[in-house]
């Protein structure tokens, strides 16, 4: 009996998680809606990381904005393609090559010259720019950004956290700078002439 009459419940840790403030219904007023919209800044990294890939893969969506024009694209050949024979050479780009190659050092550094001096090449249908699915997601992880649909490179979570955090070290400098001159300018105007 004595041991059921001493027994106190634990206090909760720090660490366990509070309920979510309850939200107003769909009835409730917008202005009342909105004051419970939560800032991006609540989110934790793996659900922003995915936002801002949602961002970045947002200009390769199809919207009623652009269906005919992606329509278009994927049935319709450009007209520069329908009538040209695919990896046509001319005398003058053969030529042309011929002098860069007599012009061109014996030794060169590894990254000296561009990967394709081609003026046809697609850099999307280069067999070095393409990377598989593992490459990508080992790129995205050593180096913090995204790659978007085209296979671009777009910042990732750590890089605008770092940028906004250098960024607002530049509004910070800025700022007193500002205040600096315009201490300055105040002496200027409140001296003397003659001095």
């Amino acid at each position: 009996m004595s041991k059921q009459a001493s027994w106190k419940p634990k206090p909760t840790s720090k660490l366990t998680p509070k309920p979510a403030p309850k939200l107003p219904s769909q009835s409730a007023p917008p202005t009342q809606l909105a004051s419970y919209v939560r800032s991006h800044e609540t989110l934790p990294p793996p659900k922003m990381r995915a936002l801002i890939s949602l961002y970045h893969q947002a200009d390769s969506w199809i919207t009623p904005d652009n269906l005919l024009q992606r329509i278009d694209a994927a049935f319709v050949p450009p007209a520069s393609e329908e009538f040209e024979i695919p990896y046509a050479i001319t005398l003058d780009e053969l030529q042309g090559e011929l002098n860069n190659i007599k012009k061109a050092p014996k030794m060169v550094q590894h990254d000296a010259l561009p990967r394709d001096s081609s003026r046809r090449a697609d850099p999307k249908k280069s067999w070095s720019d393409q990377r598989s699915k593992r490459e990508s997601m080992v790129f995205e992880a050593l180096y913090g950004v995204n790659f978007d649909h085209s296979g671009r490179v777009m910042p990732g979570l750590e890089v605008l956290q770092e940028r906004s955090k250098s960024l607002a070290q530049q509004r910070k400098e800025d700022a007193e700078t500002k205040a600096e001159r315009a201490m300055d300018l105040q002496d200027l105007l409140d001296t003397p002439p003659g001095y």
